[in-house]
């Protein structure tokens, strides 16, 4: 004979809980970019501090008078992550670009054609004069937790 509390402990339903815990690491990484003039037009050197996305350099950025240099010499695009820029010539007289690792020969990038420049890279705005210097440094840390998102399951079986 079977007892109905032994009925019931066959039909009795148990719940198991199980809580997951997931963790989504990133990299966090910070990142600075310059355009420094190596000329004082008006006595004072003051470095340029690029903010991502797109920024036109010409004589009234750094206070330069001469007319050879337009307002909007060169357009200068930096994505706010990455240890270069990307420097389009844009006025009508030409530009210069030196590599840091080739200082001896320097190029003659065409009008409206983007080159990528790296940390250390100089151009003159007007030939070889009223150059600047590119400056760019990213810097990593390591891994940190970016969110942490807890979920709770929960299911549910038969004992027999």
């Amino acid at each position: 004979l079977t007892t109905s509390s032994s009925r019931q402990r066959q039909h009795r339903r148990h719940r198991r809980s199980s809580t997951t815990t997931t963790t989504t690491t990133t990299s966090s990484s910070a990142a600075h970019a310059f355009v420094i003039p190596s000329f004082a037009a008006d006595g004072v050197v003051e470095p340029l501090q690029l903010k991502p996305g797109s920024t036109f350099i010409g004589r009234k950025t750094f206070g330069i008078a001469d007319k050879r240099v337009s307002r909007k010499q060169v357009e200068i695009f930096w994505d706010g992550k990455s240890s270069h820029v990307v420097f389009t010539p844009k006025g009508t007289n030409n530009c210069t670009v030196t590599r840091r690792a080739d200082r001896r020969h320097p190029l003659l990038p065409p009008r409206d054609k983007p080159l990528t420049l790296d940390d250390g890279d100089q151009f003159g705005l007007v030939g070889p004069d009223y150059v600047c210097s590119i400056e760019v440094e990213v810097i990593t840390c390591g891994a940190l937790p970016a969110a942490v998102a807890t979920t709770t399951t929960t299911t549910t079986a038969a004992a027999t």
